[in-house]
């Protein structure tokens, strides 16, 4: 049986901290493209109703729950205007 040495140990945990801060990176990294996408598709679709005022916007990107940003990705696909969407949007 052969023990590791100071220097064998040292190293090991480096490894094994730059694979969970690297998986850490990664998974963060993805949350944020996936909300960027979603908020992006409730204005995609707004967009098409009419010009978006800067605090919907603003609004929209701000929103970190991911289910209400579905929740208004489906009522913006379904509203004629903008007007509309925000009547209702803040109750769902």
């Amino acid at each position: 049986m052969k023990f590791l040495t100071t220097e064998e140990l040292r190293n090991i945990r480096e490894m094994m901290n730059m694979t969970i801060l690297g998986e850490m990176i990664l998974n963060d990294g993805i949350e944020k493209g996936t909300h960027t996408e979603r908020a992006n598709s409730v204005l995609d679709f707004l967009e098409d109703t009419g010009r978006i005022p800067r605090e919907l916007i603003d609004a929209v990107h701000k929103e970190q729950d991911m289910e209400r940003l579905r929740r208004w990705r489906k009522l913006a696909a379904r509203v004629k205007s903008i007007e509309e969407f925000q009547q209702k949007y803040l109750d769902l």
